[in-house]
């Protein structure tokens, strides 16, 4: 059965690929996870459960199973226009054994005057231990074709280990560990649950047969068309269902690129949302994309609006060219092969490389998640660390092209090792490893980390694959110094200084950016307490302003040694210096840092 036969009506690959897989007798459990509660069809509201039965409704009898609603019968129309649902029921409690009518022990009594039935069909059962082995019965009928279809097993057969299991879980765990390998089961069967993680491990072995197929968040394509389909419904009379207008420069074409990593249920809520407002803004689609990754990741992921662009920054001269070259044009130009797998920012703390990142971002045009690998991804739990760090590796696939920034790398990202929590940290360490070096996603998900001591890396998280490129941010030159000064000023207001206090770059001379910017800051108080012309303000600030940056020569040349693999972005000071890499060592072994966390080591 060629996949087309799907693919044509907009069905996602992952869905289409199940259907065929079990039209070709090579599959019939399937464990469907990640995007399940969306439309599945981009010009039809449909959703996963009620698709599979319109795929497959010529099975004779459909099971639909929670262990909240318990048993239920669709609603289907047979070729004379009547429902099924009481057939399949009959057919399915002959089938099990379960009595079609019991004796109604009321019957004869006449209790408000209504005559009571001689006899009634017992209620269905809901307990999972007992559910499943009569779902067996039915998939094992010769009688029938049928279709089974689970949902919220995870509440039955959860992630944990057997022994810690009640019985009545266990009792339900066991008939579904075998419906993938029984011959006697010819009919599909489709388990939907949001989290692959939350479902028994045992479900999930390879010889058990239970194909897991991850339906993910819709593509460009997808989001486009239900846009479009969306935007140009009509009711009866012809008239626009949308009773909005798109803000201006907001295209169609924009608000699917724009909508990345939204699934079409929420876009349709944007919508709904605009309708009341009157007209849909980029505003609306960053607000909804905070709140969904606030609400599914709870701090395991921040998503940022990038808005900060590299006339913000002053100064990193190199840096900028850098980004230029290798990122930014290479993304808008659809030239992915060049694009670095990853970007490793090193140099002192408050030289800018956070807020390079977002304006990276905003330059290439793409979304950005800060990850916070840390204690936030960690957990006490057995197995919830990797599975907070699947979660979001899954997510942050769907809102490719994404830039995931790292902050202080090395201090968040360990392989750990020994007993205990230590080998979470290795797992999970090992699996970012992983993602970080598949080169499918090359151009799409650009990593890049920001840390003042490269030196306590691990040496495997370094290497190119994964951060194919250093990029030093070391303190800003005389003539850097003056662009962030004027960029601070901008800042914060000072208005127009027709000529900057020498002694603003005489006396920054070491000075990052922060310590900098702490100037114009101190300076805007000035103005505004004690009415202080700007350049007035300025020169006493910078001489009431002490830095307060420790270790600034140290955290750069342990910075540069990591960037000498390729001079070409180093600038000028530092490219003599990394020419002669036997000296820079010795320089670095001379310093009291150094020594110190030897002797620590």
């Amino acid at each position: 059965m060629p996949i087309d036969k799907y693919l044509q009506n907009d069905v996602p690959a992952s869905v289409a690929k199940a259907m065929v897989a079990y039209e070709e007798g090579r599959a019939n459990a399937f464990i469907l996870h990640y995007n399940i509660l969306d439309y599945v069809l981009p010009t039809r509201p449909i959703r996963l459960p009620d698709y599979l039965v319109m795929s497959l409704r010529n099975q004779d009898v459909i099971v639909m199973y929670d262990p909240g609603r318990g048993i239920r019968f669709p609603d289907l129309l047979d070729e004379y226009g009547k429902s099924r649902a009481a057939k399949m029921e009959t057919q399915f409690r002959e089938i099990t054994g379960l009595e079609e009518n019991a004796p109604n022990p009321l019957a004869g009594l006449n209790l408000g005057g209504k005559p009571q039935a001689q006899n009634q069909k017992p209620p269905l059962p809901k307990a999972p231990e007992v559910v499943l082995p009569l779902l067996e019965k039915l998939l094992k009928s010769e009688e029938v074709s049928a279709l089974v279809i689970l949902e919220f097993m995870e509440f039955s057969v959860p992630s944990t280990q057997i022994s810690m299991m009640q019985p009545a879980d266990r009792a339900a765990l066991l008939p579904l560990l075998t419906w993938g390998i029984d011959p006697g089961v010819q009919s599909p069967v489709f388990m939907i649950t949001k989290n692959l993680e939350d479902i028994h491990p045992a479900m999930r072995e390879a010889d058990r047969h239970w194909h897991t197929i991850e339906i993910p968040l819709p593509d460009y394509e997808r989001r486009a068309l239900f846009i479009e389909t969306w935007l140009s419904n009509k009711d009866e009379n012809g008239a626009a269902l949308v009773e909005f207008k798109l803000e201006k420069g907001l295209t169609s074409e924009a608000l699917a690129r724009a909508t990345a990593g939204l699934t079409l249920v929420s876009i349709e809520d944007i919508f709904l949302q605009a309708n009341g407002a009157g007209e849909l803004t980029y505003q609306m689609v960053a607000d909804l994309k905070r709140q969904n990754i606030e609400t599914e990741f709870a701090g395991l992921v921040e998503f940022v609006d990038p808005k900060i662009s590299f006339e913000d920054i002053g100064g990193l001269f190199h840096v900028k060219e850098y980004f230029r070259e290798n990122v930014i044009e290479p993304i808008r130009k659809g030239q992915k092969e060049i694009v670095p797998m990853g970007v490793m920012m090193v140099g002192p703390a408050g030289t800018g490389k956070t807020v390079t990142a977002e304006a990276v971002a905003a330059e290439s045009g793409i979304n950005m998640l800060i990850l916070r690998i840390g204690g936030q991804i960690a957990s006490m739990w057995q197995g919830q660390g990797e599975r907070n760090l699947r979660k979001v590796l899954i997510a942050a696939k769907q809102f490719t092209p994404v830039l995931i920034f790292i902050d202080e790398v090395d201090q968040t990202v360990s392989r750990g090792g020994g007993a205990g929590g230590n080998q979470q940290e290795s797992r999970i360490f090992q699996m970012l490893l992983e993602f970080m070096s598949d080169t499918t996603h090359r151009g799409e998900v650009v990593f890049l980390a920001a840390t003042n001591r490269p030196d306590l890396m691990d040496a495997a998280l370094k290497r190119p694959g994964r951060f194919d490129d250093k990029l030093l941010f070391p303190v800003p030159e005389r003539e850097e110094r003056g662009s962030v000064f004027q960029v601070m000023i901008k800042k914060y207001g000072l208005g127009k200084v027709k000529s900057l206090p020498e002694i603003c770059l005489d006396r920054t001379q070491g000075w990052t950016g922060a310590e900098i910017e702490s100037v114009a800051r101190k300076a805007r108080k000035l103005v505004l307490v004690k009415s202080m012309k700007p350049e007035a303000a300025l020169g006493q600030a910078v001489m009431s302003v002490n830095p307060s940056t420790q270790d600034i020569e140290f955290m750069t040349q342990v910075g540069l040694q990591e960037c000498m693999s390729d001079l070409d972005y180093l600038p000028e000071k530092y490219r003599l210096q990394a020419q002669n890499p036997a000296a820079l060592a010795e320089k670095i072994e001379a310093m009291p840092q150094f020594r110190r966390r030897k002797s620590l080591s």
